[in-house]
């Protein structure tokens, strides 16, 4: 008699080589073809913005991830310009972008500043000279940041041209920087850095021969009691006092022998020396002469 039980339906899937059968899986293959296209389109993104338009002409594909901070710009060639920077590998294309920029150079035009310091980001020797080099015009305190940066970089010639601008700006915070010059271990750099401080105004002067005072060089300390001593002043005396602060005795003892020269006084401490001045000071004009 025939057997009426129910037969499993066939297996309609693959079978290997002995016979046995590999159930399809047509959810896990969908998925790993979405997987590569998903892939693929990633790569020929990437491809795409390794193209870019030259400045003033609209870029191709999404801007390229940076880790500079995002930055407005009213210049469309600007924009387009900032977003090859921070794209670029090639210090020669970096290179070729920052001279068809010349002309915002010449005219001081402070949207080249963040381009200039993306440009620097990555440390070539080259691009942060050109970076710097078009900066010297500049007289503005916003490129103060652009400077201290340049400052950072580890080639002498990037130093020296980002203190070129600074004599020219005319901002307390002009201090700052050459007070991160002074503190180089470059001995040239510290050296171009008290020589501006020497030709700038007086009230720009005098607090950056302060920042000189409290510098971890023996030479740009003593360079600064120097210049305080020179200018002679009431000025140079409450910051020649600051020098009392030092760790270094025998750069106290030269503080005290400026002192004896500028006032005729020497003291044991800072304090001591704070106190007096207080008390004191109203019985000299503004040149040391006593009323």
């Amino acid at each position: 008699m025939p057997d009426t039980r129910a037969t499993p339906p066939r297996d309609e899937g693959v079978h290997d080589a002995a016979g046995g059968s590999i159930a399809a899986a047509p959810d896990e293959d969908a998925a790993a073809a979405i997987a590569r296209l998903q892939d693929e389109n990633a790569r020929l993104r990437a491809e795409l913005d390794s193209v870019r338009a030259l400045p003033g002409e609209p870029v191709a594909g999404p801007p390229a991830a940076s880790t500079a901070p995002a930055v407005q710009f009213q210049s469309a060639r600007l924009r387009a310009a900032y977003q090859e920077v921070a794209a670029s590998t090639s210090k020669v294309r970096t290179l070729a972008i920052l001279r068809s920029l010349s002309e915002y150079a010449a005219e001081q035009d402070l949207e080249l500043v963040p381009i200039l310091r993306e440009a620097m980001r990555r440390g070539d020797a080259d691009v942060c000279r050109m970076a710097m080099q078009m900066l010297s015009p500049y007289e503005s305190a916003e490129i103060l940041p652009a400077l201290e940066q340049a400052l950072a970089i580890p080639d002498q010639q990037t130093r020296l041209m980002a203190l070129t601008p600074a004599g020219a700006i005319k901002d307390p915070q002009v201090a700052n920087l050459l007070e991160q010059a002074m503190n180089c271990a470059d001995e040239d750099v510290r050296a171009r850095a008290l020589e501006i401080a020497r030709e700038q105004p007086p009230e720009l002067q005098i607090l950056s021969l302060a920042k000189g005072l409290s510098s971890s060089y023996s030479d740009a300390r003593a360079e600064s009691l120097s210049d305080l001593l020179l200018r002679g002043d009431k000025a140079a005396v409450g910051t020649v006092l600051s020098g009392l602060q030092s760790s270094d005795a025998e750069f106290r003892r030269e503080v005290n022998e400026t002192l004896l020269f500028l006032i005729d006084r020497e003291f044991e401490s800072y304090e001591q020396a704070v106190e007096w001045w207080s008390s004191n000071q109203s019985r000299y004009d503004d040149d040391l002469v006593e009323k």
